[in-house]
């Protein structure tokens, strides 16, 4: 059986944002960062949780993460 990808268009809409803080809290770095930037591109507004979500912790260090926290006015 192939493997079924969270957010793949099958199911129910499912916030970007919560996409990405599941694929963060099990540290897949460039999922997570996908996913955020869907967040930012429907300018959802849990973004706003961005530098503080404990799921995000070990993406904080990354240059992409650091730039988009920039785009949504937080400072890294």
């Amino acid at each position: 059986m192939p493997r079924k990808e969270l957010g793949d268009g099958r199911q129910p809409y499912v916030s970007p944002y919560n996409v990405a803080r599941l694929y963060g809290a099990i540290d897949d770095k460039p999922r997570a960062l996908e996913w955020l930037e869907k967040a930012y591109e429907e300018h959802n507004p849990d973004l706003i949780e961005l530098t503080r979500e404990p799921s995000f912790s070990s993406l904080r260090s990354d240059a992409k993460f650091r730039e988009l926290a920039v785009r949504i006015g937080w400072s890294t």
